[in-house]
């Protein structure tokens, strides 16, 4: 034996060998895929059965189908679309999402707000699906419910700066006033100088009573944004209570000519709009795009709302009203003419039509239109006015007086047939029938311009002041900005002045006319007065100023060179006299006016050269 041989050796038991380790390995190998197997198809029966339960509990929640209008052909096979995708089993979320946009959009909110609630629970951390949510809870009122959606959607999106605004005002509706500067803070830290915080900061200081704050921060969103209506109107506030009304009344006017106001861009309410089928709904979009002068004006939605309801005039009326502002008359006539012929075509349509016309300068076929309407709609007050208007067209007064007639039997306020009767009566020297349908004007409208301004012209010309006042005040008052309406104040103010100077209360006459030239400064007759005015008491060089402006806005009028020769003459500038006196003269020859054009000889011959 070997030395080795003899020393303990601890030995595990002999195993199996060979052919027996390889059945033993085959044997725990299928086990262990057994396991696999079916720990596999547990594992897939589960998924399986949650799949089925959350299915079934989809079609639970899924809203059911609302009843429809016949015409709804369209918006039938989107929603025939989603149903299908929403009760599958591998696009549920996106067939409720498609759903949720589809009764949104189209103002369908019982069935929208189940979806978005659906669409919540599968999907928490999705953020739109919150913010559509919560414009349905303030639709029906549920203000604290809506405030918190949105808590969660500027959680979800802090980004998102229109959920910011919008959270903003609803929480300054609610008066939480702290919360809601905090956050049209937070908006215009993502959107600096965005006017629509702004606006929001300024309501706050003056909530407040902090006028300082409030100015200034006003005054830098017009300076920002001059078109932004609101900004203009809550100026004006301010302006009013500090007593400046001219500056109040002219913030108003170009807040009115600014356009309609929009909201905010929010482009996951914008993006909606796609999934809109109702014609009307697109229409109002559009209309308010085009009086906000945004984006294409809205033209996107009227085609939209031609592809969605082909057969309803609705859409072809608007892209022909968007046309013809725009002054394409041939598109605008191919819109109208196509209307015309859907079912029933409204009013507007025709006297869109005959607009049409009318701008194409064709009166016959003008009044073809409206007879077409007529013939339509008989009892239409609207198409009985454009009769009238389409037989003045043609100089036809005694028929447009007639059909003005019949308008206003048809509607009693009907203030503009009874403006446009009122000019033809005047035609005729019917001044007090006249007067009496323009005051009927202003009973249906208080404050339309042209009845307004034609009142005074009435009064004015009868020397009938304190009359003519209750007329210019308005008319300047509610459109400061408008050139008839200034003219008219300040021919107001040149009577007025006129008046006092022949009673020889001088001041008086200076502070009118000085008033007339506020606001026209360019006022050949205020000019005139005061230079005469001012020449009577001696104050030549303030007369020469005001006879060279008249020179200057009439250069071919030579009136107001015989005066600033008298002027110049009298401050010694004997020169100038000489000049401006033999201009006169040439003025006055070329006009024919032989015996004006002997008076500057004669002026001439008594200046010193």
């Amino acid at each position: 034996m070997s030395p080795g041989n003899n020393e303990r050796r601890d030995e595990m038991p002999a195993g199996p060998t060979g052919p027996a380790v390889n059945s033993i390995v085959r044997r725990r190998g299928w086990l262990a895929l057994a396991v696999a197997v079916v720990l596999a198809l547990g594992l897939m029966t589960l998924v399986t059965w949650r799949r089925h339960e959350r299915m079934l509990r989809l079609q639970r929640e899924i809203p059911a189908r609302p009843e429809l209008p016949a015409q709804s052909a369209a918006f039938r096979q989107r929603l025939d679309e989603g149903y299908v995708r929403a009760t599958s089993l591998d696009a549920a979320r996106e067939g409720v999402a498609e759903l949720g946009r589809l009764y949104h959009a189209n103002a369908f909110r019982r069935e929208a707000d189940a979806c978005w609630r659906i669409l919540i629970y599968e999907q928490p951390n999705e953020p739109r699906w919150r913010y559509y949510h919560s414009a349905l809870l303030q639709f029906d009122g549920r203000v604290e419910e809506a405030l918190a959606a949105l808590e969660t959607t500027v959680r979800l999106a802090p980004a998102y700066a229109p959920a910011w605004l919008e959270l903003a005002n609803l929480e300054f509706k609610s008066g939480k006033i702290d919360a809601a500067q905090r956050h049209f803070e937070e908006r215009l830290r993502l959107k600096p100088r965005d006017p629509y915080a702004s606006l929001g900061c300024a309501r706050i200081f003056l909530l407040r009573e902090q006028r300082a704050l409030a100015r200034p921060q006003l005054e830098a969103i017009l300076r920002d944004a001059p078109n932004f209506s609101p900004a203009r109107n809550l100026y004006a506030e301010i302006l009013a209570a500090e007593g400046d009304e001219n500056g109040a009344d002219e913030q108003r006017w170009q807040g009115r000519m600014a356009g309609r106001f929009r909201e905010a861009e929010d482009p996951w309410m914008d993006e909606l709009r796609g999934w809109c089928f109702d014609p009307s709904q697109l229409a109002v979009w559009g209309n308010i795009d085009f009086q906000a002068k945004f984006g294409d004006r809205g033209k996107a939605m009227f085609e939209r709302a031609i592809e969605v309801a082909p057969e309803n005039p609705i859409g072809y009326e608007a892209l022909g009203q968007w046309y013809l502002e725009n002054n394409d008359l041939a598109a605008a006539l191919k819109m109208f003419t196509h209307a015309i012929q859907l079912p029933r075509p409204s009013i507007a349509l025709f006297v869109n039509l005959a607009d049409v016309f009318r701008r194409m300068g064709q009166p016959l076929e003008t009044l073809r239109a409206v007879e077409r309407g007529l013939a339509l709609v008989p009892e239409a007050s609207e198409l009985y006015y454009e009769l009238g208007v389409a037989y003045d067209d043609l100089g036809r007064d005694t028929e447009a007086m007639a059909a003005y007639r019949t308008a206003i039997q048809r509607s009693p306020n009907a203030a503009a047939a009874h403006v446009n009767l009122a000019v033809n009566l005047l035609k005729i020297g019917r001044k007090a029938e006249a007067r009496e349908h323009l005051q009927l004007a202003l009973v249906a409208q208080p404050t339309l311009p042209k009845a307004l301004a034609m009142l005074a012209d009435l009064e004015l010309a009868e020397g009938r002041l304190d009359e003519a006042s209750r007329y210019v005040q308005p008319l300047y008052r509610f459109y400061p900005g408008m050139p008839r309406a200034r003219r008219t104040m300040a021919q107001w103010h040149v009577a007025a002045g006129s008046a006092a100077a022949q009673q020889e209360k001088f001041s008086d006459a200076e502070r009118e006319y000085l008033e007339a030239l506020k606001v026209e400064p360019d006022s050949v007759d205020a000019n005139g007065q005061l230079g005469v005015l001012y020449g009577q008491k001696g104050r030549y060089e303030d007369a020469l100023t005001r006879f060279e402006a008249v020179h200057r806005l009439q250069p071919a009028d030579p009136r107001p060179a015989m005066f600033m020769g008298i002027a110049y003459a009298q401050l010694g500038r004997m020169a100038d006299a000489r000049r401006i006196l033999t201009e006169g003269e040439q003025l006055a020859t070329k006009a024919g006016n032989t015996e004006f054009a002997g008076k500057f000889r004669e002026m001439l011959r008594t200046v010193p050269p």
